[in-house]
């Protein structure tokens, strides 16, 4: 016999759908200041929240956002903590206002969204989650310091834009394995620091880092400290434009590095394999390679 699954199906053939999940339909809270409907998503009843009205007041997110499914609509993001599934729909505006919210999760999170866009957010994960994003925007608040990080677990991020970032760096820790494809990361003021830093596992296509162009160059593009494989990317206008800081396999296939004073670095450990490397010095006597 099969078991019936919380999916929206008729799994065991009884004529019902998800008869044992007798919650889905009932009011459930989505943080501490919103309300919606408990539903059944990949297998999990989750509480899709009830969308504000066109032109209505945004939906608060916050407190604790755990198995909750946010679809098509406008979101004031105030400060919360992820837990289990946290799924935003295409057309979902997560926005913090003026100022820069901080959402964090440490450990068995599962953070989706396809479609949706982000502005303020502060975001900080812990190990053993997952980060799932698919055609996402996702900006900073300018002058304010945020965070887009995870310290481990699974990244799968496809078509990510990451920009107007003031004052952010990307970072993916040692304990994380990420795919990444079309993930474009640009920063929009000048303000010292390493826009991504990767020490976990890395795939990557089609990767776009832009820092901010200023003379004198003050922002490195790219430091890789985990094991690395890139297929087609670049790196534009950075003081460093990618970092090989250590000893384990890195393979780095139609790089392209423009305007950078210093295109590949390698802190000595090894040296990675490099094929179809493009520099493009953006003045006499720029050293490329380092």
């Amino acid at each position: 016999p099969v078991s019936e699954l919380c999916n929206g199906m008729d799994d065991d053939c009884s004529g019902k759908v998800d008869e044992t999940f007798p919650g889905a339909g009932t009011t459930c809270a989505v943080g501490a200041l919103a309300t919606g409907q408990k539903v059944c998503f990949d297998g999990v009843e989750v509480c899709r929240a009830t969308p504000a009205p066109p032109g209505g007041t945004p939906v608060i997110l916050s407190g604790a956002l755990k198995n909750v499914l946010l679809p098509s609509g406008d979101y004031d993001a105030r400060t919360a903590t992820i837990a289990g599934i946290v799924a935003f729909e295409g057309g979902a505006k997560v926005s913090s206002g003026p100022a820069l919210v901080t959402w964090t999760a440490a450990a068995l999170f599962d953070l989706r969204a396809t479609g949706a866009s982000f502005t303020g957010l502060d975001l900080g994960l812990g190990r053993g989650g997952a980060l799932r994003f698919s055609d996402v925007t996702f900006e900073g608040i300018a002058g304010q310091k945020a965070r887009f990080s995870l310290t481990g677990g699974e990244v799968l991020a496809a078509s990510i834009a990451l920009s107007r970032f003031e004052n952010v760096a990307v970072s993916l820790g040692s304990k994380s394995t990420a795919t990444l494809e079309h993930v474009q990361v640009a920063a929009t003021d000048s303000v010292v620091r390493v826009l991504l830093t990767t020490s976990g596992s890395v795939l990557a296509k089609h990767l776009h880092i832009a820092a901010t162009n200023v003379t004198p160059r003050r922002q490195d593009g790219w430091v890789i400290q985990g094991e690395t494989v890139l297929d087609q990317g670049d790196v534009t206008t950075a003081l460093l434009g990618v970092v090989v800081d250590t000893p384990m396999p890195v393979a780095l296939r139609g790089l392209r590095v423009q305007d950078c004073q210093t295109g590949v670095q390698s802190k000595g450990l090894s040296w990675p394999y490099l094929e179809d490397l493009e520099l493009d010095a953006a003045s006499p006597g720029s050293a490329m390679v380092g």
